[in-house]
């Protein structure tokens, strides 16, 4: 029963028009999540140690980015400026979104695979959430990875497209709770 109820929402949720993302699933079908084709990817090195741009709407906000030490990210919001330590990842690559009076900030590296997924006071930089991001277990040979992280209603989409594979995992933005976790091995 568990089971079938699983699957009917997330063939639900798939052919929500939140997800009408043909490259995820058709819409109506709870088939297996198909990853985006690399060359339809951003170059995976091309966003290394870059600051991320920090916008509400179309007006941008400050920046964020990662130490050179990659212990800490570093904010400059106008007048506004903090630092905070990153979990035990390594990351030279992020991706960020401000969310109300929150900023969550997707981490990881376009030269392993992974991620981690963490909600800052906007104002502070306190930490507020840590998600429980999953992994693809693959090997390690000639790899690439690209996060990309959207606001979608009261959900973050965090979206991994890997050299193994892709995932697609959606978390609730107030508490970092993961919803779903969608996963396609190419090896």
């Amino acid at each position: 029963m568990r089971l079938s109820l699983f699957v009917a929402l997330t063939a639900a949720l798939l052919a929500s028009p939140a997800f009408a993302d043909a490259s995820i699933a058709p819409a109506g079908a709870p088939a297996p999540l198909v990853c985006r084709p690399e060359s339809a990817l951003p170059r995976p090195y091309a966003k290394m140690n870059r600051p991320a741009i920090l916008r509400v709407g179309a007006k941008r906000i400050g920046t964020l980015a990662i130490d050179e030490a990659h212990h800490a990210l570093s904010a400059i919001l106008g007048q506004l400026s903090w630092r905070a330590p990153i979990p035990e990842v390594f990351a030279d690559s992020l991706d960020a979104i401000v969310d109300g009076d929150q900023v969550i900030v997707a981490l990881y590296s376009p030269a392993t695979g992974g991620a981690a997924l963490i909600s800052f006071e906007l104002a502070s930089g306190k930490r507020r959430w840590t998600a429980e991001v999953a992994e693809l277990a693959v090997a390690h040979s000639e790899y690439w990875n690209v996060v990309t992280i959207e606001k979608r209603k009261d959900e973050i989409v965090l979206r991994g497209d890997e050299a193994g594979g892709c995932t697609v995992q959606i978390f609730d933005a107030k508490t970092g709770k993961r919803r779903l976790n969608l996963q396609h091995r190419k090896w």
